[in-house]
């Protein structure tokens, strides 16, 4: 077929698919088919059709089919890889390019594919062969830059052999060294040169490099690479030559970059004979940058502060002017900034004279003209916050801390009519006092334990953000604050009204999703918080395509420089305690709405293995920078909003994996043997980290638990872990004998855990068989015979006392619907219908019976008390509680008795609705898992 014919037939389909018509591209692909049903680009869109439209299992067999006839035409393989990407084949990907390139080894462009085919995946060594080979045949040097990129990143590829990595390098130097063109013609080329040079520790070549007159020129364009040949000099002990570099670049060229602040103070203060005669010049030099410089820049005032606090770390000199009178100058000069409390904080540590010097000094500043200007306002606002976090102990009590409220409440309305004529997506200028009046009432709650606090915070803070309604720490308080007061609906609302995007979702969404299995209201059907995790968790199936599409384009223009900082985003986005989280949280919230089936354990246990070994790699990216913290000294609001004493994090995620992996091990039939060596080896679409080879089984690591690791739990999360190991222990036995024999691992299973159709090969040895014989009847131990009982005792104690906030008995709730929900995995192997061996009549039988009927009664008892607190919840009496216990209608007449009632009818309404639904929730729990889970019943809904 010609190619003018071809284009002709195959233009429809390609506009369909650029507008989005993926229904109307299959169907023109189909009536060609029809006609020609050898046709490799029209099999090829309509592969990518179907993958748009979701049919994945017919896509992926017309792929095989595809990629079997090893596919050449430029047309076709574009078309396919984007299918596989879609599909994370990325092996196959990567295969498919090099069939083509290999029949044509002169073709540049497929040379290109395959290269940038092994990039996306990391595969650093195949992608340096692929470069190579095409400097060999087209001599252009970007392709010997490409091959020099990727043995670096070999090099520093963690599954690479330490031993391997000089030998890399060395390479990689070698290369540039034979290179037509030097490296300093381009900025990142030069750049990965003295990156070459640095690793190996040639770091006098690397100077050399830097300091001649491209280099110069180089590194006054460009901060890397001045903060690079600033580095090597260090090492290298150029201390007075890099001493008067910055000098000579503060006063000729009057450069104020920080960057070269710090490097003349860590010039100065390295060590030395003359150490206090160059300190005293330095700091002669930058008080008169300061001086010079005025109001009009900052940097040389906070670097003669930096300087000073680092002198009295070390030995400090004799100095006519006490350091206080530093920080006063600065205050007096930057006051009026609204950064001046932010570059203060740091070097406001004082202790005895000084602390009352300074306190003294911001006592005394005249604060009766706030509202009269925008510039009196700030400096008022720096002076409230400077105070508070260096109270002390002594000083906050109840009655200081109501007067505090009260002062900064009333400086809040007074200085509203300063933004009256703002635009409404403008900030107000006194938002930071209403964060300051709301701080205040949540650390008069940690003093006394009275809600009502709470509740003045509430309504102040929903008083600020309706009139600044873009200030996102408002909402930050008052998501923290509605999930203490038991009112989750409100929390997510102003979640979704902060419009959260992108990376965003890993590093805020702990804001909502921390414990959020405690407002779950999937037991009774409504999938808000479940959906809530999905929505989050696409950050990361996203992460991988997209950031490996940075890296491509990296490549493609030469930034090498940005190529490591691409990675290191991507595997921090891809090992992100965030990531598993949400997911334990959503397994958590996922059994309390659909039945566990047996596919359901299978895919969950697969997956939670692959994740807990994946654990020792992980990265914290959440940011808990966000909050305001403006709390006297020894407070945090961070911990005083949090829900428990520990925020959940790496050392919580391994105590629930632990327990849900060993829970599904009883339940499963896939073979026990398998870990997390044989999950993580199976796909090769991504180099993993290495495993330590002579670390412990995985059944020993799982029961291996340390009072620290405890610690990270709530008192309830404690008992809770506690009743399952019991349990574990007590059935284990009898669970091995009537175990049927292992099945073997399905690979495909683990497409689910990393996002890959690619499968594992390495199927593990058999379990041992099960014994012949029943072992011994056991009594349950008493923590697991008591549990139920216990907990609704606790329960009852916590709903009835006045200082206990409603978190705090949900959290006892829903822990309570947990424990039912593993208790019934754990002995669904001994339900009658199931695989049991054990007869009816034997005590094990027994004691499992008996035990579920406590626990149903216990949780059968626990909702109907929650459903009828929560009818009780939003009436009119509640109501008027809520507003009586806020008594801010007496201080200001803006926050007035409507605004409350407002307010309160809310978070009554909502507490209801979180309440009632919970106990609803629970007994219809207690009815589905009355009669236990039997292996094999039902289809699963997935995940």
């Amino acid at each position: 077929m010609s190619n003018t014919l071809q284009e002709r037939q195959v233009r429809p389909i390609y506009d369909a698919i650029d507008l989005g018509q993926f229904k109307s591209a299959l169907q023109t692909c189909n009536k060609i088919l029809k006609k020609q049903p050898n046709n490799e680009l029209v099999k090829t869109l309509k592969c990518l059709a179907m993958v748009r439209i979701g049919k994945i299992d017919e896509a992926v067999i017309l792929s095989d089919e595809i990629l079997a006839k090893k596919p050449s035409d430029e047309l076709v393989l574009g078309a396919m890889s984007n299918v596989l990407r879609f599909l994370s084949r990325h092996e196959d990907m990567i295969v498919m390019y090099e069939d083509a390139y290999k029949k044509n080894p002169t073709n540049e462009e497929l040379g290109a594919q395959t290269f940038m085919a092994n990039v996306r995946v990391g595969n650093w060594k195949a992608a340096q062969q692929v470069a190579t080979k095409m400097h060999k045949n087209s001599k252009d040097d970007r392709y010997l830059y490409w091959s020099i990129m990727s043995t670096v990143l070999q090099a520093s590829d963690l599954s690479t052999d330490p031993v391997m990595r000089p030998i890399l390098l060395k390479l990689a130097l070698r290369l540039i060294e034979s290179s037509g063109s030097p490296s300093i013609a381009s900025p990142d080329r030069f750049y990965l040169n003295l990156t070459v040079l640095r690793d190996l520790e040639r770091y006098e070549e690397a100077l050399n490099l830097l300091e001649g007159d491209v280099g110069k020129h180089l590194c006054d364009t460009s901060l890397v690479l001045e903060e690079l040949r600033h580095e090597l000099a260090m090492t290298l002990g150029k201390r007075e030559s890099e001493l008067q570099i910055a000098r000579t670049r503060l006063t000729e060229r009057r450069d104020r970059n920080w960057l070269t602040f710090t490097s003349l103070i860590d010039c100065t203060l390295a060590d030395h004979e003359e150490l206090e005669a160059t300190i005293n010049e330095t700091r002669k030099l930058i008080t008169s940058l300061a001086q010079e410089d005025g109001t009009s820049d900052r940097s040389a005032a906070l670097a003669l502060l930096e300087l000073e606090r680092r002198c009295r770390e070390k030995e400090p000199p004799k100095r006519d002017i006490p350091f206080v009178e530093s920080l006063k100058s600065y205050f007096v000069t930057f006051g009026d900034k609204p950064a001046c409390f932010e570059d203060l904080k740091p070097y406001i540590d004082l202790q005895g004279e000084e602390r009352e010097d300074w306190t003294t000094f911001l006592d005394t500043r005249d604060l009766s003209n706030a509202s009269g200007s925008i510039s009196e306002l700030v400096r008022s606002i720096n002076v409230f916050k400077l105070r508070r976090i260096r109270l002390i102990e002594e000083e906050v009590t109840v009655e200081k801390e109501e007067e505090r409220a009260e002062q900064y409440l009333r400086a809040y309305l007074a200085a509203l009519s300063l933004g009256k004529g703002l635009p409404s997506t403008e900030l107000q200028p006194a938002d930071d006092l209403a964060i300051l009046a709301a701080s205040a009432y949540i650390n008069l709650y940690d003093l006394s334990k009275s809600i009502s606090y709470l509740n003045c915070a509430t309504c102040v803070l929903e008083y600020a953000s309706q009139r600044s309604k873009h200030a996102f720490q408002h909402r930050l308080l008052l998501i923290r604050l509605y999930r203490l007061v038991g009112a989750p609906s409100l929390a997510l609302e102003h979640y979704r009204q902060m419009n959260i995007k992108q990376v965003q979702n890993d590093t805020l969404a702990h804001l909502i999703l921390a414990r959020c299995a405690t407002f779950s209201l999937t037991s009774n059907g409504d999938l808000t918080y479940l959906q809530e995790c999905l929505e989050s968790s696409q950050i990361y199936s996203s992460n991988n395509n997209e950031t490996a599409d940075m890296v491509v384009k990296a490549f493609q223009f030469e930034k090498y420089s940005q190529i490591p900082e691409f990675i290191e985003f991507e595997d921090r986005l891809d090992s992100s305690v965030q990531r598993d989280l949400t997911k334990i949280e959503h397994v958590r919230m996922r059994l309390a709405h659909e039945p566990a089936t047996t596919e359901t354990i299978d895919t969950e246990l697969v997956e939670l293995k692959f994740l807990y070994e994946r654990s020792q790699f992980h990265h914290d990216n959440r940011d808990f920078s966000v909050f305001p913290e403006y709390q006297p000294l020894g407070k945090l609001i961070n911990t005083q909003t949090g829900m428990g004493e520990v925020s959940p994090g790496e050392e919580w995620l391994t105590m629930w994996m632990k327990m849900y992996i060993i829970c599904f091990e009883l339940a499963s039939d896939l073979d026990p043997a398998l870990d997390g060596q044989a999950i993580l080896g199976g796909d090769k679409s991504k180099p993993l980290n290495p495993i330590d080879k002579d670390r412990k089984a995985l059944s020993a690591r799982l029961r291996e638990i340390s009072e620290d690791d405890y610690k990270t739990l709530t008192p309830e999360e404690r008992r809770l872990h506690s009743f399952t190991l019991a349990l574990v222990s007590w059935l284990e036995p009898y669970n091995t004998y009537c175990r049927p024999p292992p099945q073997p691992f399905v690979p495909g299973a683990i497409a689910l855990a990393n996002g890959s159709a690619n499968a594992a090969k390495k199927v593990p040895k058999p379990a041992p068989t099960a014994p012949s014989e029943p072992p011994p009847s056991t009594n349950p131990p008493e923590s697991v015979l008591n549990y139920f009982d216990e907990l609704e005792e606790r329960f009852r104690e916590t709903a009835e006392t006045s200082t206990a906030l409603p978190w705090e008995a949900l959290h006892i709730a829903t822990l309570g619907q947990e424990a039912l929900i593993l208790y019934n995995i754990v002995t669904a192997r001994f339900r009658l219908g199931g695989a049991s061996k054990l007869k009816k009549s034997d005590p094990v039988m027994q004691s499992i019976k008996n035990l579920r009927t406590k626990a149903l009664v216990a949780l059968k008892d626990i909702g109907g008390i929650l459903v009828k607190i929560g009818e009780t919840d939003a009436t009119p009496e509640t109501r008027k509680e809520f507003v009586e216990s806020c008594h801010l209608p007496e201080l200001c007449e803006q926050i007035d008795h409507d605004f409350v009632f407002g307010v309160a009818k809310k978070v009554t309404d909502a507490r209801k609705k979180v309440r009632s639904d919970i106990g609803k929730g629970l007994e219809r729990i207690c009815k589905g898992q009355g009669q236990g889970l039997v292996l094999g019943a039902g289809p699963s809904t997935g995940s």
